[in-house]
């Protein structure tokens, strides 16, 4: 009998040209179709300079737009020597798609790139991005694992479960939904992080902002931590500290969720609606 082998299928998809001049109004579109539409898939996006922009949609492809901002580099000085520069549009991104995984790149490191991307409403993401723009996902129900170094961080009308991070930058999130038994984490440096909630979840809060404050509409119920001792007997140490953390619960407690700041305000909200 023979032995049958089943391998994913995969879809590489690059664009690297010389020959489209990209705006902020322009684009070129890459289409990646997935290899089982009926099961949920994943982004893995990896940017160096730019802005990602992901929103769910009832399609079944994850739809990719491109653009630079084109405006930036034709402002900047056009000769050298005597010699007149040529436009370089070359924008490197690479598509793959492997078992419902799309992974996107870009290979170009030093110019920016704005990415549109429309993903199946149910999809899980997992974004990161260093430098030049901020990340803004709309309408996603999935587990989302989202990093930024230089940038801010918005997710609206998301439901399931997110852990986000950023270093200097704002993080917002509304949650429609939140997953059952998920935790979640969010921090940033400098930035307030202001995260709404459903006014039904139940959540086991663990909060610090070393140079903010803290602000919450839930009705949060703070466990009184006592004084830390220890008593080191080798060195005669003896040393009393205090719990940096608030820890609380909202609706009599669940999974963990995680807020931690050092330059910023927390601000956890009831959703209204």
């Amino acid at each position: 009998m023979k032995n049958l082998v089943k391998t994913g299928i995969i879809l590489i998809i690059t664009i690297i040209s010389n020959s489209f001049v990209f705006g902020q109004d322009n684009g070129q579109q890459l289409v990646v179709p997935l290899s089982d539409p009926s099961k949920t898939g994943t982004l893995d996006l990896s940017l160096q300079n730019g802005s990602i922009k992901v929103t769910g949609y009832a399609g079944k492809d994850v739809i990719i737009k491109v653009s630079t901002d084109q405006k930036k580099y034709e402002d900047e000085d056009d000769t050298r020597d005597g010699l007149k520069k040529i436009p370089n549009n070359s924008i490197g991104i690479t598509a793959r798609e492997d078992n419902n995984v799309v992974k996107v790149s870009s290979s170009n490191m030093n110019k920016s790139v704005y990415l549109e991307i429309q993903v199946p409403k149910t999809f899980n993401l997992k974004l990161q991005d260093i430098n030049d723009g901020d990340i803004y996902v709309e309408n996603i129900d999935g587990n989302m694992d989202v990093n930024h170094v230089n940038g801010g961080i918005s997710l609206i009308n998301i439901s399931g479960s997110a852990v986000v991070n950023t270093t200097n930058g704002d993080i917002k999130a509304s949650f429609v939904k939140v997953a059952e038994n998920t935790p979640m984490a969010f921090s940033t440096f400098n930035g307030d992080i202001d995260v709404t909630l459903p006014a039904d979840t139940k959540a086991s809060l663990k909060l610090k902002s070393d140079q903010g404050d803290i602000y919450t509409d839930f009705d949060m119920k703070i466990n009184k931590t006592p004084p830390k001792v220890e008593n080191k007997q080798e060195s005669g140490e003896y040393k009393i500290s205090m719990e940096a953390w608030v820890n609380g619960t909202i609706n009599g407690g669940g999974p963990l969720m995680s807020f931690k700041n050092f330059n910023g305000d927390i601000m956890i909200r009831k959703r209204k609606s």
